[in-house]
């Protein structure tokens, strides 16, 4: 999951940087699509731990886990505030 999220945003990151739609636009602008697509990634992860019934010690520190990375990947291709 974690790699499949870090090539879709680093897609996302170099559409936003290189593409000619958006070069005219503000630098506040790539900031705040930036920020929609990292929650974006936090809510999906949310959402699919949201349906897990029942989690054991040792699942509840691997999701913790996952988060961490995917913040850490995110943070990679540009910083998530």
């Amino acid at each position: 999951m974690v790699s499949i999220s870090h090539f879709f945003a680093l897609q996302i990151w170099d559409y936003l940087s290189e593409s000619e739609q958006f070069a005219e636009s503000s630098t506040m602008v790539h900031e705040q699509v930036w920020m929609e697509v990292c929650q974006s990634f936090f809510d999906l992860v949310m959402e699919g731990y949201s349906k897990v019934r029942k989690v054991s010690p040792e699942g509840r520190s691997a999701m913790t886990m996952d988060v961490f990375a995917l913040h850490e990947g995110l943070n990679n291709v540009h910083l998530c505030r």
